[in-house]
């Protein structure tokens, strides 16, 4: 039975059925005990046990009810409704963060503290300690587990757009703020394209996206304001997820990603919808995206997408290079 989910859950659930009560259970009994069973589950998207523990959370205040856990499984419900519950984060901890301390490895909420509504916290640590807050993420392996977990679905979404907007799988892509390489995964994996160049200050980072085979070059640097080693018009198409917001990439990034593109190729980002309706103090990507049109630099199409990362909404920006 190799698509065991598909099996139970999907189309196929029928046949599932019709199993005498003894063989349905000895059916789970077999798959968690090959120790696969919850990473088959997480690895097929399941997000019904942390969207209905958020959705108790949201309904029951009383942390100390006494809660019966129907159908409990391997504990994915149980392990979430916990976990709603993280310690808080403090300045002192979070304004003094040092590379492989105790401090980043407490920072229960890393997605939240780089990404959501602590971002501004994070804006003020010095550059080396932004990247070692990512560097000790990765090495602690949590990295791409984290992200899925927390519904973070950008890479997909925009891999997805570059393979309706760009036909030629030979063109040469650079991906901007690489990362574990989630975005050449499915670039690569999933729509065939076959020239991927990375770049990402995270060392460790990139060795994850190394070991995925799916780019032909890395690149370990930041993207702006300094300029990246590649000529000008280095790639046919440039691609991001997730890079583009306060303490990463930011305007001067987007113009060198500008001029390595050549005339006539695309540039797709995806970011949270919220950088593209609100002015972000000390970021100026939007408004280095108004300059680019208003030069006509680049024309620009947005893509307004639904469950983009944490139940939020994105939006995809397809450049186009005049």
């Amino acid at each position: 039975m190799e698509d065991r989910c598909g099996y139970i859950y999907s189309d196929n659930y029928r046949q599932f059925m019709i199993l005498e009560q003894e063989k349905r259970r000895a059916y789970y009994d077999e798959w968690v005990q090959n120790g696969v069973y919850d990473k088959e589950v997480a690895e097929l998207k399941y997000f019904g046990p942390g969207k209905v523990a958020k959705k108790m959370s949201e309904l029951l205040s009383n942390k100390d009810a006494k809660i019966l856990d129907v159908g409990v499984g391997t504990g994915l419900v149980g392990k979430e409704v916990m976990d709603r519950s993280p310690p808080q984060l403090t300045l002192n901890k979070i304004n003094d963060p040092a590379p492989g301390s105790s401090t980043i490895e407490e920072m229960a909420e890393k997605f939240d503290y780089v990404y959501r509504d602590n971002f501004k916290q994070y804006m003020n640590l010095e550059l080396e300690k932004r990247q070692a807050f990512y560097d000790d993420w990765v090495q602690k392996g949590d990295y791409d587990k984290d992200v899925l977990e927390q519904e973070y679905f950008g890479p997909r979404l925009v891999a997805k757009k570059m393979n309706e907007v760009l036909n030629n799988k030979d063109a040469k892509i650079l991906d901007v703020g690489a990362g574990t390489g989630l975005v050449g995964e499915e670039l690569v994996n999933k729509y065939g394209f076959k020239n991927l160049t990375g770049v990402d200050p995270s060392r460790p980072s990139l060795d994850i996206a190394r070991s995925k085979g799916v780019y032909k070059e890395l690149i370990e640097s930041f993207v702006g304001p300094q300029p990246l080693p590649p000529e000008d018009n280095s790639f046919d198409a440039a691609i991001s997820s997730g890079a583009f917001l306060p303490a990463h990439c930011d305007g001067s990034s987007l113009k060198d990603v500008v001029r390595l593109v050549k005339p006539g190729g695309l540039i797709l980002i995806a970011v949270r919808r919220f950088f593209m309706d609100e002015v972000v103090e000390g970021f100026y990507f939007k408004e280095a995206v108004e300059s680019l049109v208003t030069s006509k630099t680049c024309s620009l199409e947005v893509d307004y997408v639904s469950e983009y990362a944490q139940g939020q909404d994105g939006a995809i920006l397809i450049l186009t290079v005049l």
